[in-house]
């Protein structure tokens, strides 16, 4: 049986449509949808599952579906918990100090991760690769 989807993907979801060629466009005022529905987790202790997923289906829209921009859109969304996500851990929530951290490193440098490296060119320096935030995320593994 399939995991159930996280309201605020399905919101992401929705904020999303396939365009005539095949690709995937943002709707007009998605991103914003997604960003007021992510507001709403900022005072309860299931933000980082939220950023969590978030991150999950940024990482899946950018390498999965090759939309990158619309990819990093997304993570940049999910950077805006970090002051939410600090006020939690500073409460001593765990998993609220680890997405913090993944979520803030996507607001350093974000302008390096709009091109990945190709194969045997150097990481630029201050560069986050992106199934290293997920791994060190807390929460069921992802394969």
């Amino acid at each position: 049986m399939a995991r159930p989807i996280h309201p605020l993907v399905q919101t992401a979801m929705h904020a999303l449509t396939e365009t005539p060629d095949g690709g995937v466009a943002v709707l007009p005022g998605g991103l914003d949808r997604v960003s007021e529905h992510l507001s709403r987790y900022f005072e309860q202790d299931d933000l980082p599952t939220a950023v969590r997923e978030l991150l999950a289906f940024a990482l899946y829209v950018g390498e999965g579906l090759g939309e990158r921009a619309l990819g990093l859109a997304l993570m940049e969304r999910a950077s805006e918990a970090t002051a939410a996500l600090e006020r939690l851990a500073l409460r001593g929530d765990v998993r609220a100090s680890d997405a913090r951290k993944a979520a803030a490193a996507l607001t350093t440098g974000h302008e390096e991760l709009k091109r990945a490296p190709r194969i045997g060119e150097q990481r630029r320096e201050g560069s986050v690769s992106l199934a290293s935030i997920l791994s060190g995320l807390p929460g069921k593994r992802r394969g």
